[in-house]
Formats: C-alpha cells, structure tokens, sequence
C-alpha cells in the first residue's frame, strides 16, 4: 500500500509568553498565518517584523521540522519531514510546535510560538467552480478547507467584510485554527480527527481510514466592527446519500440537515432546526427521550441570546442575518417572525427554485409540500394510517410508503409545544396564506398535505435534490 500523501496547514498561532512595559515594547509580527506543504514538500519562506529586537533564535521545534532564520533579510524558510513509515511517528510528528526567543535592545527576552499542522491531501475550496450555498458538507478529516466569504450563499458580493470568525461549533476544536486572508477574503480552517479520550496525539482508525470529527459549526464574515455580514453552516459528516423517492416524486437526502447519522435510534440523527425562511440553524434536542424543555439543548460552545419579539427593527430579514442565534418571536399580525403592520408576509425567502435564504447544500434545497409536494407524490395519497407506536427509536422508517431504500429514516424532531414527544414536523418551501405547509407525522397518522403552520416555528429540514 503506497504512502498517504498529505499537505501541511502552517497556522501561526502566534503566542507571547514574556511582558513587557509601554516604554519598553518589543516583539514579532509575522507576514501569513497559513502556510501548506506536501510531506518532504518544498520550503516555504515567510517573512517577519520586529520591533526594539536585536535577535530571534529558534528555542525548540517538533522533531523532523526544521526552521531557518535570515535576520538580516528578516525571512524563516520552514520545511516540512519526509513522511514517516509508522502512524505513530506520523502522529507525533503532524503538529509542530516552533518556539522562538527574541531578544530586545536592553536584552530582555520574550517567546513565541508557531503552530505548524499536517493536513489532507489537498485543499479544497468549498464553493468551487462558482457553486455557493449557506451550507457546506465536510467530509474528510485531518484536511484543510478554505472558504470564499467575499460573496453570500448565492455567490452575490458582500460588502465591507473585514474579518471572520466562528460563531458556534457543537464542540471546541470541531473546526480549528480559522485563518481570514484579507487579500481575498477567504478563510481556511482544519478539522481534525478523532483522538483517544485520554491521549490526544493518538488518533483513532476504522478499517485503515482516519475517523472523522462530526457536528455542525457556524463560520461569518464581519466588518470592522465585528458585525455580523453573513454566515455559512459547516456541516461536519459523512457524505449524505440521495434516496429517490415513489412515482418520480424527487430524491431526497438520507438524512436531516444538520444530521451526523441516518441511524435509527442514534441523537445523532436528529439535526438541526430552523425557521421558516431563515438561513441559519437553531440546536435541536441533546436526547431522543426528550420533554419539551430539552429541545435546543444541544451541546454548543456558546450561551444562545435570549429570544426577542418580532417588531419592525428585529423582525427584518437584515436583523436575521445580523444575528443568526437569535430566535424570532411571532408577530401577532402574521403570525411570523418576518414583522408586517397587517394580514400579510414575505413568500420569497424559500421557493421551490433555490433562493439566497435556502439552508441547504450546494446541489439541494428546501422540498415543496402541500398536494404537489414530494411526500404526497411519492405515497400517492394525502395521509395515511399508521401504528399508534412511534417506537423506542422516536421516528419511523417509511420504506415501501415513500421508497425502496430499506432505511428511510425520519426521527421525531420540533420544538411544536408538548406535542413534540410524539410529533414529526418537517418544512416545505410551500406556502398558504400567512402559514407554510410541512410534513406532519405522530403515533397513528402520516400526512404531507393538511398541515400548515406559522412561520415562526422551529422544524426540521429534510433537503431535496435540485
């Protein structure tokens, strides 16, 4: 078996373990913070500043790196090692760590670090060949994405962006080491693998192949003040399959959005939910055995913001995306997040053609609902009886109902008040009137075309293939 080739993600964490006074400053800058190279790869050279340093000395650096240092031209070429034969010394020898000391004109001496990464073997632009969407499956580990966060989920241009940053990650260390480059606006970032529990540098294997990390995360452009400009969801699992479905009614996913498992049985399973016609998730439940109070308690490395009422300078599609975590009180004149003054709404944030508000991947989108929509197409019938028993499992397979797929998994998932034990409710892009169809399940009923609700509520998507 031939040598895994792979790339090397060079992420400047740049870290100042000495102190110095106002009138005494010294220190480093460094020209880029993300630098990737092939195993054995050719060097690459950055440069660096400094300021009141009369010297920088390599102090340590991780075993089979080397670090070069040109004070007079102010450069460090870095190379990266040969690949080593065993995983345990590809290992050890993945993350380097570059500790320099510098040492100012009055001779104090301060450190800084470089973190240098292995990644995979190659870097993948996410919205490549000009195919942008407000979600982005991520599906290898120990690989390095880059993200254009110049134009929004419909490959429009954004504006006055200036930075990025992570908004929320299911975990801490889901996504890492979140590089902005201001010459493009893009950012990289680097998902890891699994580790041992009580050993970091141990990485865990399944029939040869490094296992994946899996959750979702929320990465955004900012401007100069750190507002929020646009926002895209990381969606870190494995490939999500299409499953067609009856009488050519559509291929649907294998999974809900937001998902890390088609599995029965398996929280993982469950998702994420969303609002209608908004672009960003909301957490869903943390248990399938869960009451009302435990939907949206979901890990996430943030305290979500309290919600808010939906009023003329809150209730706007701009306020939205301003504030992805903000969840969105009805109005009581649209029954909607979205305000209006009367009886009325906005139709357009989700259509059966993809729109700039769509939550899914490239590739898919929203399903219509209603009489016409795919679930009423592939029964061929507007509802149907089913077992009173949603089973231990909180959801029901629907192969030989919707399709031939032996796991057509749907798990229990709504915040739709103490029905939500025993209830399944999933958007459609179709509207009626001020509401939105959706697919409506529960012990004893199946129904894809009766069902409607205000626009405010939180339910699952299921994604449909353009």
């Amino acid at each position: 078996m031939g040598k895994l080739k792979f790339i090397l993600l060079a992420f400047c964490a740049i870290i100042c373990f000495g102190a110095c006074s106002d009138s005494d400053d010294y220190g480093m800058e460094f020209s880029s913070t993300g630098l990737y190279f092939q195993w054995g790869g050719e060097p690459q050279t950055i440069s660096y500043t400094t300021t009141n340093v009369t010297s920088v000395a390599v102090k340590s650096i991780t075993s089979g790196w080397k670090c070069d240092i040109n004070q007079t031209a102010q450069t460090m070429t870095i190379t990266p090692p040969a690949e080593p034969e065993t995983d345990a010394d590809r290992d050890k020898m993945r993350d380097c760590d570059i500790m320099f000391t510098i040492t100012s004109k009055k001779g104090d001496t301060t450190t800084y670090s470089i973190d240098c990464y292995i990644t995979g073997d190659k870097l993948n632009l996410l919205n490549s060949d000009g195919k942008y969407a407000n979600s982005y499956v991520v599906s290898k580990p120990m690989t390095a994405y880059l993200l254009d966060i110049s134009r929004n989920g419909a490959g429009e241009p954004l504006a006055g962006v200036s930075g990025a940053k992570i908004v929320w990650q299911s975990e801490n260390s889901l996504i890492e080491h979140l590089v902005y480059n201001d010459k493009d606006n893009t950012v990289s970032f680097y998902v890891n693998a699994q580790t041992e529990e009580d050993d970091d540098d141990v990485y865990i294997k399944e029939d040869g192949q490094y296992v994946m990390r899996t959750g979702n995360a929320l990465i955004a452009a900012t401007d100069a003040k750190d507002n929020i400009l646009w926002s895209w969801h990381i969606w870190l699992t494995d490939e999500p399959q299409g499953q067609e479905y009856y009488n050519n009614a559509g291929t649907m996913m294998d999974r809900n959005l937001g998902a890390t498992s088609a599995t029965p049985g398996d929280v993982g399973a469950l998702g994420l939910l969303y609002q209608w016609g908004r672009k960003d998730p909301f957490l869903g439940s943390s248990s399938l055995n869960s009451t009302y109070s435990d939907w949206h308690t979901a890990k996430s490395t943030i305290t979500w913001p309290s919600s808010v009422d939906s009023y003329y300078d809150t209730g706007t599609i701009e306020y939205a995306i301003a504030h992805p975590t903000t969840y969105i009180y009805h109005n009581p004149n649209n029954e909607d997040w979205y305000y209006s003054t009367g009886e009325y709404t906005n139709d357009s944030r989700w259509r059966s053609e993809k729109t700039i508000y769509d939550p899914c991947p490239v590739g898919w989108r929203v399903p219509d609902g209603g009489k016409d929509g795919i679930w009423s197409k592939a029964l061929g019938i507007s509802h149907r009886v089913l077992s009173d028993d949603i089973g231990f499992n909180r959801g029901i397979n629907f192969f030989g109902m919707l399709g031939n797929d032996s796991n057509i998994w749907y798990p229990v998932t709504t915040d739709y008040g103490a029905l939500s034990l025993a209830v399944g409710c999933y958007w459609s892009c179709t509207t009626i009137g001020i509401s939105a169809y959706y697919l409506h399940f529960k012990p004893g009923e199946y129904n894809p075309a009766e069902y409607d609700r205000c626009r405010s509520s939180r339910f699952s998507v299921r994604c449909v293939q353009e």
